[in-house]
């Protein structure tokens, strides 16, 4: 029963529009591997719309390029546990754009759509 209250109080503050939004713009947004600082930029903005600490971490590449990463935090108040997320933003083919085709998709895959 707690846990329901709690779950439902969180639920309550979530503005269903406001996710779908925000997942179109993650989905518009090509991630290549190695190709990753538009979309870290994103998050970024995200980020900081909720007054998060953020930043963007540069991945070096080889031939000099830069791609980077994004790191977000929300301090508590201390003494409690810590929680971290994290995931990936790239997607393949691993070797970039140049060697992915669409031919056969039904739909254009950075297009989102509802």
């Amino acid at each position: 029963m707690k846990d329901e209250k709690l779950r439902d109080r969180i639920l309550s503050n979530v503005d269903r529009q406001e996710v779908v939004d925000l997942e179109c713009g993650l989905v518009a947004i090509p991630s290549y591997t190695t190709e990753e600082t538009e979309l870290a930029k994103y998050i970024l903005s995200q980020m900081e719309r909720f007054d998060l600490e953020a930043s963007l971490q540069e991945v070096p590449l080889a031939g000099g390029r830069v791609s980077h990463n994004v790191i977000g935090r929300l301090r508590g108040s201390g003494g409690g546990p810590s929680l971290l997320l994290f995931g990936h933003m790239d997607h393949g083919p691993i070797l970039g754009r140049k060697f992915q085709s669409f031919e056969g998709w039904k739909r254009e895959p950075f297009k989102p759509s509802v």
